[in-house]
C-alpha cells in the first residue's frame, strides 16, 4: 500500500488485504486467544446441550480473533489517516461467510442457517457519507460489491451483472433496496468420486425457503421462529408461503440460466492438497501475525 500511495503521477489504488483468523486453525499470539474466558461467552439459545461446551470453547478463541483482526484494520485506518488519504478512500469490510458455532449442534459453514448465511460488511468513505448510516434493506455483498465499487470510480456498470450498487442506499438517494437475498449452494460430498448436492433458497424478511431439485427442502417462518427451529416444510401450513417464495426463487432460476448444473474440472487448475495448504500455512500465516 506504501508503494500504492507513494505512486509519483498520484494515481488512484486498489488494495485487497486478507486476514486468515477467525478461520481455522486459529492462530494468533497468546494475547488474543487467551483475551476472553469460555465460561463468559454466550451461545444462542438453539445451541443443544451437547454442543455447549465446545461452542463456548471454541466462541472463546473466535471472539478474541476478531479482536485481534479488529486491532489490525485499526492499524490500516491510522495508515490512511498518516497520509491524508482517509477522506478520498473507500474501506470496505467484508466476509464471505458466516460460521456455525453449536447452533443446531453444528459448527463450520456450508448450510441455510443464518449463523452460516450472514457475514459482517461494512463501508466507509468519508468524503461522500455519514458516519453511523445503517441499511437495512438485503444486501448480497457478493453480487452488490461489483457494481457498487464500479459506480464510485465512476466506471459504467455493465448489464450483465446481477447486483445492484450500494451507493444510493449509501447516500441517501434510495429509500430501499432489494427485500429478499437468494441463497445457493453446491456441495460435494468428501471422497474420490465427489457429487453435487445443490441447493437453491430465497430469504425474505419473513421467511426463509430451500429447495433441492427434488423439491422443498426447508420453510422457516422468521417472525414467528427467529431461531430456525421449527421447519414448517411438509406441513399444510406451508403450502401458501412456499408458493409465493417458489414463485421467487424461480423467476431468479430462470433469469440468470441456473438449471441446477454443476460442472467442474477435478482435480481444478494449481489445485492445492490439504498437505500443501498445511505448508504454505507454516511457511508463511506466522509470520504475517502482528503483535499488539
Amino acid at each position: 500500500m506504501s508503494e500504492c500511495a507513494a505512486d509519483p503521477q498520484g494515481r488512484p489504488f486498489f488494495a485487497m488485504v486478507c486476514y486468515g483468523p477467525p478461520h481455522s486453525p486459529m492462530i494468533a499470539p497468546k494475547h488474543w486467544l487467551e483475551l476472553y474466558s469460555p465460561e463468559e461467552v454466550p451461545i444462542r439459545e438453539n445451541t443443544p446441550e451437547p454442543a455447549r461446551q465446545r461452542a463456548r470453547a471454541f466462541l472463546a478463541k473466535y471472539y478474541g480473533l476478531v479482536g485481534n483482526v479488529d486491532y489490525n484494520i485499526g492499524r490500516l485506518l491510522d495508515w490512511l489517516d498518516s497520509r491524508d488519504l482517509a477522506e478520498d478512500t473507500v474501506v470496505i469490510m467484508v466476509s464471505d461467510h458466516g460460521d456455525m458455532a453449536g447452533e443446531h449442534g453444528r459448527f463450520g459453514k456450508k448450510t441455510y442457517f443464518e449463523a452460516s448465511m450472514r457475514v459482517p460488511f461494512l463501508m466507509r468513505y468519508p468524503r461522500r457519507w455519514p458516519a453511523g448510516r445503517a441499511v437495512e434493506s438485503f444486501v448480497d455483498p457478493s453480487v452488490d460489491l461489483p457494481p457498487t465499487m464500479l459506480e464510485l470510480c465512476g466506471i459504467p456498470v455493465p448489464r450483465y451483472m446481477q447486483g445492484e450498487s450500494l451507493a444510493p442506499l449509501m447516500e441517501g438517494r434510495a429509500e430501499r433496496g432489494r427485500d429478499h437475498a437468494f441463497y445457493e449452494i453446491c456441495m460435494e460430498k468428501e471422497g474420490p468420486e465427489k457429487f453435487p448436492i445443490p441447493e437453491r433458497g430465497v430469504r425474505t424478511r419473513d421467511w426463509l425457503y430451500v429447495r433441492t431439485p427434488e423439491g422443498p427442502k426447508a420453510l422457516y417462518d422468521l417472525r414467528q421462529d427467529p431461531l430456525e427451529t421449527r421447519n414448517l416444510a411438509g406441513t399444510p401450513s406451508a403450502a401458501a408461503p412456499i408458493a409465493e417464495l417458489e414463485a421467487i426463487l424461480r423467476e431468479n432460476m430462470t433469469r440468470t440460466g441456473d438449471d441446477w448444473a454443476f460442472e467442474a474440472v477435478f482435480p481444478p487448475p494449481n489445485f492445492q492438497t490439504h498437505e500443501d495448504g498445511d505448508a504454505q500455512r507454516d511457511a508463511f500465516l506466522r509470520e504475517a501475525i502482528v503483535e499488539p
